[in-house]
């Protein structure tokens, strides 16, 4: 019962979650407007926008200290409709040669990463299957709408993409790999 509760609690936080992005990378500044960061960011990427789109924008986690190497806070991006939270992501993902200096004009040349937003839950089982599978020697590892799928092999090759819902889905695959490497008598 109590494992039934906590699968519809997550996935309500993931509903709640489904008209936000977050952006990784990109340069944070003391007097920045996180609003024009979008925008210019949505140009960037060949996306026509304007700040009726944003329903908010902002930095998340704790201020570090001031220091060059440090990695900038994600910014949090939450659309006003998810159509136009899906192109962003879309268009973000075709063009995977942005950097922040093009963005921010600013600072360190950094790669810039736009990802779904997840709960606390799932980022920590996309952490872990991303680590899972290079472990086992699998090719992909991704998150589509709130889900995290692994892939053997590339899709062309017959190899289906595997949802990953929970841990056990992980340690049921590990234990059904390790059989399948067993000689057989």
């Amino acid at each position: 019962m109590i494992a039934v509760l906590q699968e519809q609690v997550d996935r309500q936080s993931h509903e709640s979650l489904r008209y936000e992005l977050d952006i990784l990378g990109l340069t944070e500044t003391p007097n920045e407007n996180p609003y024009h960061l979008v925008l210019t960011t949505a140009q960037k990427i060949g996306l026509t926008m304007d700040e009726r789109d944003l329903d908010y924008v902002r930095r998340v986690g704790p201020r570090g200290k001031e220091a060059e190497d440090r990695l900038p806070r994600p910014l949090v991006v939450s659309f006003t409709r998810r159509t136009k939270r899906k192109d962003f992501l879309k268009q973000a993902k075709a063009r995977r040669c942005l950097d922040s200096k093009n963005v921010a004009g600013s600072g360190p040349e950094r790669k810039m990463y736009v990802n779904e937003r997840l709960t606390t839950g799932n980022r920590q089982l996309f952490r872990a299957a991303r680590i899972w599978t290079k472990a086992q020697g699998f090719k992909h590892c991704w998150v589509r709408n709130g889900t995290v799928y692994v892939r053997k092999g590339e899709g062309r090759d017959g190899s289906p993409a595997i949802p990953i819902r929970t841990s056990e889905d992980l340690q049921r695959m590990s234990a059904k790999n390790i059989h399948n490497l067993q000689p057989s008598e």
